[in-house]
């Protein structure tokens, strides 16, 4: 590959590994002996990070955006497991990982053979986790197309449509059971591959081609379907998401953050309180185990890591780096205080979840973001909570944030 890259004079490329690698002893001595050998980095990807090219691939044919216009569900077959999105009326509700990739399921095959009981067995297994994602998040919503990937899709969707073979392999195993059991009214292969989004997301982060599908509001589409999933209270999330934003972008010149952080702070506006669905004493750390247990297509699993930390300081005290050194960067680090900083003066404003303030505007002057509210009743509590909230993103930014209550009579 190095040889041909040269012949062609290829300037700009980029070499990823899938998540697998990680499972073998001798992973970093292969990739260190490929960087000497060839001065290529491998960046190795998480799966949720593997799993959101195929979806950049199938995102850019030229039939996508209609198909998820109606209802579609997306599965990506993979060797350990498969990814199911669920789409309606163009947007993400849900996307789950169901336990079944080929992989397993050849072995299951093969140690149990190919007989009839041995099958039935096989199929109450798959059949078991089909049936619980489509009754806890299709119910009353049967889609209208199912989009299939993964590297044998075409030839699975051959046999299960009609041609015969002695051979039983688990792509073609597993379609006819999704099939079978999601009932859609027409199957989709577009045809793409990993290999195709990771061609995608190179042009897109080098700006030599625009992406057709908007892939930042399928973040906050999915962020949504999951507070909403977790009974969080809408009109204090929606209060909480339009402050946010409006203060990042009051602050744009003073944060030094660019349009992907705005992307993770509105998630974390929506997200941060979700945790409170399973324990008011502990909302915290219930919502930082919701969010890292939650598949959000198109974020990596490092930002999703960022977001549920950010949530769990909003309650919890601020821990020092050495402490997390392990987990984050110094610039990971300082990102996730100055989000926090940001989400802290917003829910301030909302402290009392009754949406009081209205015609708010915000500007930095002075080394002061004023921030200037009209209020159809006291602002006691807000007021009150201001002022501690302030004094952090005072610690963060060197700007004060300052309340100016226009009174109507």
């Amino acid at each position: 590959m190095k040889r041909a890259m040269e012949s062609y004079r290829v300037d700009s490329f980029s070499v990823a590994a899938g998540p697998n690698i990680g499972q073998a002893e001798n992973a970093l001595i292969v990739l260190e002996q490929i960087k000497v050998q060839t001065g290529f980095s491998v960046n190795v990807l998480s799966n949720s990070e593997q799993r959101f090219l195929g979806y950049q691939a199938v995102a850019a044919t030229d039939d996508f955006e209609e198909l998820i216009s109606d209802s579609a569900v997306l599965v990506d077959i993979g060797g350990v497991s498969l990814q199911i999105t669920l789409f309606s009326k163009g947007k993400i509700l849900t996307t789950q990982h169901l336990s079944m990739g080929t992989v397993s399921v050849s072995e299951n095959i093969k140690k149990l053979g190919v007989t009839g009981t041995s099958m039935d067995q096989i199929y109450e297994m798959i059949f078991k986790e089909l049936e619980v994602f489509k009754t806890m998040f299709l119910r009353d919503l049967q889609p209208k197309y199912m989009i299939l990937l993964g590297s044998q899709i075409g030839k699975a969707v051959e046999k299960v449509t009609g041609s015969s073979s002695q051979a039983i392999k688990a792509e073609d195993y597993i379609v006819k059971l999704i099939e079978e059991t999601l009932s859609p009214k027409t199957v989709v292969a577009p045809g793409v591959s990993v290999c195709d989004g990771m061609a995608y997301h190179h042009c897109y982060s080098k700006k030599w081609l625009v992406a057709k599908h908007d892939f930042d509001n399928d973040i906050i589409t999915a962020a949504w379907s999951i507070a909403k999933r977790y009974d969080s209270y809408q009109p204090h999330l929606k209060a909480l998401f339009k402050l946010s934003g409006e203060i990042f972008d009051a602050m744009k010149k003073y944060h030094g953050l660019g349009k992907r952080h705005r992307v993770l702070m509105q998630c974390i506006a929506i997200l941060h309180d979700c945790g409170k669905y399973i324990s008011l004493a502990d909302a915290s750390s219930c919502s930082y185990t919701i969010i890292m247990s939650s598949e959000i297509l198109g974020l990596t699993h490092k930002e999703r890591e960022i977001i549920a930390t950010t949530v769990e300081f909003n309650r919890k005290p601020v821990e020092p780096y050495e402490n997390l050194s392990d987990r984050f960067t110094t610039e990971e680090y300082l990102l996730i205080l100055k989000l926090l900083a940001i989400l802290k003066v917003a829910n301030a404003l909302d402290r009392s979840h009754k949406q009081k303030i209205k015609n708010v505007s915000m500007r930095v002057k002075e080394k002061e973001l004023v921030i200037s509210i009209e209020a159809n009743s006291s602002l006691a509590l807000e007021k009150g909570l201001f002022k501690k909230n302030a004094d952090f993103f005072q610690e963060i930014f060197s700007i004060k944030p300052v309340l100016k209550e226009n009174r109507k009579f």
